[in-house]
Parts: structure tokens; C-alpha cells; sequence
């Protein structure tokens, strides 16, 4: 009696981290989408007009662009903008910037390590590894609760991206200002127009409600397989 409690115990306390690992892959994997695919935002320099805008060269903007990602991306690359001046306070945020990238990164990395090792031991014991939840696996309802949470969001930020854009640097750089550009200071704010954020939002909650999406399918999928086989056995 008491190994089967243990078991269950240790049953629930292992899908409530497979729980927050799998949440926290797929957050962290969504927002890395725009930063690691650099082809997003070149692609945007075009259609958005930003050489035409901002006054520098196709090639200026690529080049300052990756020498702002590197320093954003790589843990040993010092602060570079390419061609562009700065002031001190526009370097200050982003360095505040990656740190937020580098958790983002360090999160993505662990938890998919983690999802991972959990995938391939629960798929070699058949499944007997998670508990389900109302007949379905934790990582349905990772998806259920992800997707409602993502439409809420997605819903109010549609509703003034700008407000919404204020809070997320209110709430994420907390006391500070300096992610208030004065193109004057620090004119690479020139080439990273409100609508290339807004498109990076919207390229983020597509790959998260994609996702999710897949997940949900695969255990509709695999829920009627399962109804199939019961028939048949009756």
C-alpha cells in the first residue's frame, strides 16, 4: 500500500515538471524564433522600407543588424553596433536586453533537455510514466492552458500594441528608461521601427499557437486510435 502510494506520489511529482519544462520549452523556443531566424527581420528591411526610412544603406543596416545580434546572442561578444554611434545609456539596455536573451536561451536549452529525457523514457515504458489527466496526457493540457493564455494576450496587445509595448518594458526593465531612444543619441532606433516589433509578436504567438496546436492534434489523434482499438477488441 504504501509503494503505491509512493509511486503515485513520485508518478505526480514528475508530470507536474514535465508540466513546467514543456510550458517553458515552448515559451522560451517561441520567443527565440524571431532572434535566431535573423532572415525575419532582413527580410522586413524591404518591405517596411527601412533604408528608405531610416537613411542607411541595405548593407549598412544588414551588418550593424548581426553585430547587434551577436553581442544579443553569443555570451562572449562584446557590444557592438555596427555602424552606429550610441550613447551610454542606449548601451545600458542592451545590456539589460541580454541578459533577458540569456535566459531566454539557457531556459530553451535546459528544458529541452529535460522534455527530452522525459519523452524518450516515458515512450520506453509505454506511456506508464505521466499520469493523465482526465484521459489525456499533461502535455494536452500544457496546450489547452497555453492556448487560452496566448488568444487572452494576443487579444489585448491587438487591441494598442503600443500600451502593450510600453508595459512589457515597464514590467521587464523595471525602473529604468533607457529604452526610450532619442534618435539623435542613439540612431539605430532608425532601423527598428515599432511595426518590426509588432511582426516579431506576431511571429512569436504563430509558432507558439502552431505548437501547441500539434500537440493537442497528436492526442486527438492518438485518442481515437486508442477508442479504435477498444471496438475491436469488443
Amino acid at each position: 500500500m504504501k509503494q503505491k502510494k509512493s509511486n503515485k506520489i513520485l508518478k505526480w511529482s514528475l508530470s507536474i515538471i514535465f508540466f513546467i519544462s514543456l510550458f517553458l520549452f515552448l515559451l522560451s523556443f517561441s520567443i527565440a524564433m524571431p532572434v535566431l531566424n535573423r532572415w525575419f527581420y532582413f527580410v522586413q528591411i524591404k518591405t517596411l522600407n527601412i533604408s528608405k526610412i531610416s537613411g542607411y544603406s541595405y548593407n549598412d543596416i544588414v551588418y550593424s543588424y548581426n553585430k547587434l545580434l551577436d553581442y544579443l546572442t553569443f555570451p562572449w561578444a562584446d557590444f557592438d553596433l555596427g555602424v552606429f554611434k550610441y550613447s551610454q545609456e542606449g548601451k545600458e539596455h542592451f545590456q539589460d536586453t541580454k541578459v533577458l536573451f540569456m535566459i531566454d536561451l539557457s531556459i530553451l536549452i535546459v528544458t529541452s533537455i529535460i522534455c527530452l529525457v522525459f519523452v524518450i523514457v516515458n515512450w520506453r515504458i509505454k506511456n506508464k510514466f505521466l499520469v493523465k489527466v482526465l484521459n489525456k496526457s499533461i502535455g494536452f493540457w500544457v496546450s489547452i492552458i497555453s492556448l487560452i493564455l496566448i488568444l487572452l494576450i494576443v487579444f489585448l496587445v491587438s487591441l494598442d500594441f503600443e500600451k502593450a509595448f510600453i508595459i512589457f518594458h515597464k514590467i521587464f526593465f523595471k525602473g529604468k528608461d533607457n529604452w526610450v531612444f532619442d534618435p539623435t543619441v542613439d540612431p539605430i532606433i532608425k532601423i527598428l521601427p515599432e511595426q518590426f516589433f509588432l511582426n516579431s509578436f506576431i511571429f512569436i504567438a504563430v509558432v507558439y499557437l502552431f505548437s501547441h496546436l500539434v500537440i493537442i492534434s497528436k492526442e486527438v489523434v492518438l485518442l481515437k486510435k486508442r477508442k479504435n482499438k477498444v471496438q475491436k477488441a469488443a
